[in-house]
Formats: C-alpha cells, sequence, structure tokens
C-alpha cells in the first residue's frame, strides 16, 4: 500500500467518526506554513462542535437511564 490509500483509510475512518470534511482535507492535504492558522481555526471549530455533540449524547442518555429507572423501580 502506498502513501495515498494510507490518507484514503485516514480521510474516511475522520470522516465516517463526524469530523467535518473540510478539517480531514486541510490536515490530510500538504499544507504551506501560511494555511496553519486556517486549519488550527478549523480543527477547534470541529473539536467544539465535537464537545457540544459528546454533552449532548451524554444527556441524552441519562435522561434514557432516569426514565428506565423510575419505570423499574416504581
Amino acid at each position: 500500500m502506498c502513501t495515498h490509500g494510507f490518507c484514503a483509510i485516514a480521510s474516511t475512518l475522520l470522516n465516517e467518526q463526524g469530523f467535518g470534511s473540510d478539517v480531514v482535507e486541510m490536515y490530510l492535504a500538504h499544507a504551506q506554513k501560511k494555511s496553519t492558522r486556517s486549519l488550527r481555526a478549523a480543527i477547534s471549530r470541529e473539536w467544539e462542535r465535537h464537545q457540544q455533540k459528546s454533552l449532548t449524547m451524554r444527556r441524552r442518555q441519562d435522561f434514557c437511564l432516569t426514565s428506565v429507572e423510575r419505570t423499574l423501580y416504581i
């Protein structure tokens, strides 16, 4: 397998994990130093979105668990 094959696999896995395509492409591209700021900004935005998604999922899980516990113990 060549380097491009690994990049394709990484791109697929990151996209399936929910990372934004702009972040994935900028990360895997052979970026010039001047685009480092835009890459960092894109990663920062993506990280904030990821944290918000994680918080939302935890809240949903807590709600579901609480509902199940109430149903079982009443």
